[in-house]
């Protein structure tokens, strides 16, 4: 039984501590505003003290250098969705019109699609 037990020990403790050791993880974010980069951040520090590397594929360029972080950011991709943020979405709905029209939304997810891996 002794022996049986130190046998399951030595095959379980391997995947144990593997479970238990840090991974390369990636984080995408298309679109949003700059701002939705901070919830991101906050996840990647968490992860980084519990011995993860993060690499955090955005529209925007980093703004700190954080170890553990990689912060990437394609110009093609920064360039269409700067672009795409300068609208006036809030005040359409002021006036009580629509901001979009469908046909923009469907367009800014293949156009955002493409452009993150025209750099690459």
């Amino acid at each position: 039984m002794y022996f049986e037990m130190r046998c399951a020990w030595a095959l379980v403790l391997p995947l144990v501590l593997g479970a238990a050791a840090g991974s390369d993880v990636l984080m995408v974010t298309l679109g949003g505003t700059k701002s939705h980069k901070i919830p991101f951040w906050e996840l990647a520090r968490g992860l980084i003290r519990r011995n993860h590397n993060i690499t955090f594929f955005s529209a925007f360029p980093p703004d700190f250098h954080l170890a553990g972080l990689e912060e990437v950011a394609p110009r093609s991709l920064a360039s269409y969705v700067r672009g795409y943020t300068d609208w006036d979405l809030v005040g359409a709905r002021m006036r009580g019109q629509e901001p979009l029209q469908p046909a923009d939304i469907v367009r800014y997810g293949y156009e955002v699609t493409m452009r993150a891996f025209r750099d690459y």
